[in-house]
């Protein structure tokens, strides 16, 4: 059916689930010189050309996932990650009696492989956890799947995701 409407590349996405439960940590540290953010609509111009940097989206279309109605509502935090006066990380957590779904972990092309994915995924989950949170949840993408493993993240599921 996908196919038959033009859409023909077939990606795995990890379904991915953490307890929270305990007062360990709950994996990375920030990297020196870098600080996590709690952040609100009054952020979404930074959050949003944050995010279309990290995933390398236009920033009309990340405007929609991070913009001012996005980080208004209630159940949603923003996170931004800094380091060196910039943007290197994002993040959103939604939360839902005691889960939290982590979105939008993002970080920009040049900033890769330096701990922030990780660093910006833990303070959520810690936060989260403060907040009352038992139960973490993700989808994850194939560049980020080996640091949310590292993070204690377990797959449950794989869904199946055709683009043309």
């Amino acid at each position: 059916m996908a196919a038959a409407h033009g859409m023909t590349t077939v990606a795995r996405v990890p379904l991915m689930v953490r307890e929270l439960a305990g007062d360990g940590a709950l994996g990375g540290s920030l990297p020196l010189g870098s600080a996590v953010r709690q952040c609100g609509p009054e952020d979404s111009p930074v959050f949003a050309a944050a995010l279309a940097a990290g995933f390398e989206a236009p920033l009309e279309v990340m405007s929609l996932l991070g913009g001012a109605g996005i980080l208004s509502l209630p159940s949603v935090t923003g996170y931004l990650a800094e380091a060196d006066g910039e943007v290197v990380a994002t993040g959103l957590a939604m939360r839902t009696g005691n889960s939290a779904g982590i979105y939008n972990i993002s970080v920009p092309p040049g900033r890769r492989g330096q701990g922030y994915g990780a660093a910006i995924t833990s303070a959520i989950l810690e936060t989260e956890r403060a907040r009352g949170a038992r139960l973490a949840y993700l989808l994850s993408s194939e560049q980020g799947l080996s640091v949310y493993e590292s993070l204690g993240f377990r797959t449950v599921e794989q869904w199946t995701r055709y683009t043309a």
